[in-house]
């Protein structure tokens, strides 16, 4: 009886192709190339994937705010940051994470931008404050890109990394149940943070709220797709329960974006649901928050008072800002000092200052660290969004074509409404960003090698396991 063949047509855990199968002839197999063998080097690193999952605690972490509500609740500080962030950041030293970040172009602008902020707090009105500003952005916030991008590898990762940042963003908003207060306009916040204020949870949220909308798209259990969705409905209603004008706007953005990025039955479910959650999250809102929310204009009889003065206030502190970068072009007044530059400024017939942050990340960035740290600090946002629409070119069609297309729209629908969110706030020199750009970064290198083949060493491994499985089964036969 003739030896039956078998053609090998497994997969990598990781969702890669092992290669062509035993019958294909050498040329169809290939050389492969440099770059394909460190790649599945690097994927295969035991070292690596340990680092990662340290990684990911830290993005769980961070995004969460976990180590903050412990804090608070502690009365010290546990220091969970160090605990997983030291063996995720030794990981992107010793795991060549460094090599694989900077094949894309974001960590070059935002390294630029990190670096650019060392002389401009050296030359600071106040050098103490703006040296450790820079010390702490550094160290905590910036590294971030490094231990996302440069650890990140496969899509399966990529998807890893995208739902452990929707645990978190679940984490965060039954934290915010916990422990939210209502200040006297009847606006809820959380009582502790670098999101404390109203404002600022509410950006915070618009960034994690998308990665819900991930889940929601791209699950395959309707149950967890549903609880998701409820989720994701509440979590618009607590970015609206903190009053924030700047946030309705941004989130105003985001539909307009997922709404254009979709088509066909995605849209017109979106159509019919998008207003419904709306209209039900106003009616369940204080009457005084709706207030605020619409108190654009003066002609408004009912418009609040003090949030038409918070917008006459942002609007002298934006004026002051294009001031600050047109008399400090080169370095601007030092990281995190507009508030003393602004404060001290004002001469008697100016009145007294506002001794405030500018409320504009981008005027931030130009009036405290100069037009050159602005430049860096822009270009490392719009590569991020342009190595995003490569995601898009690079991705095969039919291998977890959905999955990657709905990872896509939903980090283009968090860019774009955190970046308008963080038109009214003070989110220079935070971790959003950097984190945003390392995950797009490792959508990139993921999705670029997604069913290749894997290197020679691997397929000689499956070819061996597939003869010892073929003489077995010809003996059988045989019999």
């Amino acid at each position: 009886m003739p030896r039956p063949t078998f053609e090998v047509k497994t997969k990598h855990p990781s969702g890669y192709s092992k290669g062509p199968g035993l019958n294909a002839k050498s040329h169809e197999r290939g050389r492969q190339t440099e770059s394909e063998v460190t790649f599945w080097s690097d994927l295969e690193n035991p070292w690596r994937i340990r680092c990662l999952y340290c990684a990911l605690a830290l993005v769980f972490i961070r995004c969460s705010l976990v180590h903050e509500a412990l804090t608070h609740q502690l009365g010290f500080n546990i220091y969970p940051l160090y605990f997983f962030g030291i063996p995720a950041i030794a990981g992107v030293f010793l795991t060549g994470g460094l090599r694989r970040a900077f094949q894309f172009r974001p960590p070059v602008y935002w390294t630029l931008f990190g670096l650019w902020l060392i002389p401009a707090a050296i030359l600071s009105i106040w050098r103490g404050g703006s040296v450790n500003l820079v010390t702490d952005y550094l160290k905590t916030d910036l590294i971030m890109l490094f231990v996302v991008g440069g650890l990140v590898v496969s899509w399966q990762e990529c998807k890893a990394a995208i739902l452990v940042i929707a645990a978190a963003t679940l984490t965060t908003m039954g934290l915010f149940i916990l422990f939210a207060q209502k200040d006297i306009n009847g606006r809820a916040k959380i009582e502790f943070g670098i999101v404390s204020n109203s404002n600022d949870y509410a950006c915070h949220l618009i960034l994690l709220l998308p990665f819900l909308l991930w889940v929601v798209l791209s699950l395959k259990s309707a149950l967890v797709r549903i609880a998701a969705l409820l989720a994701l409905a509440f979590g618009v209603y607590q970015v609206l329960e903190s009053g924030s004008r700047g946030a309705l706007i941004a989130i105003g953005g985001a539909i307009i974006t997922y709404v254009l990025s979709t088509s066909g039955r995605k849209r017109k479910i979106a159509i019919i649901l998008i207003p419904a959650v709306m209209i039900a999250a106003f009616n369940m809102l204080p009457s005084t928050v709706v207030n605020r929310i619409f108190s654009f204009s003066e002609s408004n009889a009912t418009a609040s008072a003090e949030a038409l003065e918070s917008s006459r206030i942002r609007q002298q502190l934006l004026h002051d800002s294009f001031v600050d970068t047109f008399y400090h072009p080169l370095f601007g007044v030092g990281p995190g000092q507009f508030s003393t530059a602004e404060g001290t400024s004002k001469t008697p017939e100016q009145g007294a200052g506002l001794w405030a942050e500018a409320h504009n990340s981008y005027t931030q960035a130009s009036s405290e660290t100069g037009l050159p740290g602005f430049t860096f600090f822009m270009a490392g946002l719009l590569s991020t969004v342009l190595l995003l629409n490569r995601v898009v070119k690079d991705s095969p069609g039919k291998i977890a074509s959905a999955e990657i297309m709905n990872a896509v729209l939903c980090l283009r629908i968090a860019i774009v409404g955190f970046c308008i969110a963080i038109f009214f706030l003070n989110f220079a020199y935070t971790f959003y960003l950097p984190t945003l750009a390392g995950l797009t970064m490792g959508m990139a290198s993921g999705t670029k090698w997604l069913g290749q083949a894997a290197p020679p060493a691997a397929q000689k491994a499956e070819a061996t396991r597939s003869t010892a499985h073929s003489r077995t089964l010809s003996k059988i036969a045989q019999k």
